[in-house]
C-alpha cells in the first residue's frame, strides 16, 4: 500500500474580475445595462431587497430610541412616547416626546451629546438616523403626527 503524499498548501486562485487595464470599477453604462435588463428579471428580488432594508433598519432604530431612552432616563427625564418615520430605505427619524417639564430641564440640553453620540456611532453607508423633540402638551394629536409620516410607535413607551 503507498504511502499518500503530503503537498503543499496552494493559494487560491484570486476570485474576482479582470476588468480591462486602467479600469477600477464597472463603469455607468454596464451598471445601466444591468439595471435595464434586470428592470423585470430582478423585480421581485429588488422587492424583497427593500423591504429587507427597511425591516433591518428599522430594528437599528428601535435598538437606537432604546439608547436614547434609556440616557435620557439617566438623566432625570421620562420619555412619553417615541415614533418612527421612514425617510427612505436607509434613513429613520424619530420623534420623542417629553413632558412640558423635562423639556425645559437644564439636564434636557445635555441629552443632545448623547443622542449625537448614538447618531453619529450607528450611522452607515445604509443606515443613518435622526432624533427630534418635542414637549407633549395637552394639544397634542397623535392623528397629526402619523399625518407627518410618523406611522410607528415604540412599543415599550405605548402607554397612550
Amino acid at each position: 500500500m503507498e504511502k499518500a503524499q503530503s503537498t503543499p498548501m496552494q493559494t487560491p486562485p484570486q476570485v474576482e474580475w479582470n476588468l480591462p487595464e486602467g479600469i477600477e470599477k464597472f463603469s455607468e453604462k454596464h451598471l445601466y445595462h444591468a439595471y435595464r435588463t434586470g428592470f423585470s428579471e430582478g423585480e421581485e428580488q429588488d422587492v424583497k431587497l427593500f423591504e429587507k432594508q427597511i425591516q433591518d433598519n428599522s430594528r437599528k432604530a428601535a435598538l437606537d430610541t432604546l439608547a436614547v431612552t434609556t440616557a435620557l432616563e439617566q438623566l432625570g427625564i421620562t420619555p412619553i412616547s417615541a415614533h418612527l418615520k421612514i425617510l427612505s430605505r436607509y434613513a429613520m427619524k424619530v420623534l420623542i416626546t417629553v413632558s412640558n417639564e423635562d423639556f425645559v430641564k437644564e439636564s434636557f440640553i445635555d441629552s443632545y451629546n448623547r443622542v449625537n453620540e448614538t447618531q453619529d456611532k450607528s450611522r452607515t453607508d445604509l443606515y443613518s438616523i435622526i432624533f427630534t423633540f418635542i414637549n407633549r402638551s395637552a394639544e397634542f394629536d397623535i392623528d397629526l403626527v402619523r399625518l407627518d409620516g410618523y406611522v410607528s410607535s415604540y412599543r415599550p413607551l405605548e402607554k397612550n
